[in-house]
């Protein structure tokens, strides 16, 4: 670690620790998109973390070296966020799908959920990466699975994965105890 550089200011809040950084660039023309902050294990970070922007989650970290940290933005076609619906708290799935970076789905959503366009879509406890309550997107329109006994929606999200910006990378301080409880 270099000592002439200021150490990133991190702090702890509600179980998880925030470090400051940059979205450096997202490349969502490849064929399985990627970024880079500018953060890396020099900041004690180990991948998988979460990537979180001033306007909602970007992405998840899954590689680092000491200054930089590889990402997989929302907008890869693997990605599932645990989310719920801010206003109701019924939870659900965000994952991407199509050619616009600014829109994802929201699916698995129980039909008695009263998901309404306008609705916020945030992260929720069931995530094991993400703190609960981040914004993830606003509902733009729903639709109804009466076969499945489902309703899913488009979401537009929150983050704009097109422009650098600042983020934190999150990760939870407390991750192996939990996981240590499950079966």
């Amino acid at each position: 670690l270099d000592s002439t550089q200021p150490a990133a200011a991190t702090y702890a809040e509600g179980g998880f620790e925030y470090v400051p950084g940059r979205l450096l660039f997202i490349e969502h023309r490849a064929p399985e998109p990627w970024g880079l902050i500018d953060i890396g294990s020099d900041e004690n970070l180990r991948p998988p973390f979460a990537v979180l922007g001033a306007q909602g989650i970007v992405g998840i970290a899954y590689e680092c070296s000491p200054h930089f940290a590889r990402i997989r933005p929302l907008s890869h076609p693997d990605m599932r966020i645990s989310a719920s619906v801010e206003r109701t708290g019924h939870f659900g799935t965000v994952k991407w799908s199509g050619p616009n970076t600014r829109f994802a789905e929201f699916v698995d959503v129980a039909i008695e959920s009263d998901l309404k366009k306008g609705d916020r879509i945030v992260t929720d406890a069931r995530s094991n990466l993400f703190p609960a309550g981040w914004l993830v997107g606003t509902v733009t329109e729903v639709t109804v699975d009466s076969l499945q006994f489902t309703r899913s929606a488009q979401i537009r999200l929150a983050a704009d994965l097109q422009r650098q910006q600042g983020v934190m990378a999150v990760y939870s301080l407390h991750q192996s105890e939990r996981d240590s409880l499950l079966p």
